[in-house]
């Protein structure tokens, strides 16, 4: 099971307090130097799709929602619930001609609303 959620040195419960994000660097580090270990993909190509959409982890779920909702838009968007957009960084060099959008949260979950305000 995965959780979202994040604690300080200590153990406790935390969202945004230098300690805590001290820690996610850490753990993030350590599941970028695993990767390969961790990677599992699934397809679903649309050949006339204007609109390319990378989903994982807890916001995958929303991402859905979102993609249902939208239409007619031309850039790719990627939500992440993390600091900086780790995914999106990897990635980004894989679509010049295309806008790279990103949805980033710490400490809350990421809502379809916020997805699909990332495509007007």
């Amino acid at each position: 099971m995965a959780t979202g959620s994040a604690h300080n040195t200590e153990g406790y419960l935390k969202k945004n307090d230098i300690e805590t994000i001290r820690v996610l660097l850490h753990l993030e580090e350590k599941i970028r130097s695993r990767r390969r270990e961790l990677v599992v993909v699934q397809e679903d190509i649309q050949p006339d799709a204007e609109t390319l959409v990378i989903r994982f982890g807890v916001t995958a779920r929303a991402m859905g929602v979102a993609v249902r909702a939208a239409r007619g838009v031309r850039r790719v968007v990627v939500a992440e619930e993390n600091i900086t957009g780790q995914y999106r960084m990897l990635i980004r060099h894989l679509f010049d001609d295309r806008e790279v959008v990103g949805v980033n949260g710490i400490g809350k979950m990421i809502i379809p609303t916020e997805i699909l305000h990332a495509n007007l």
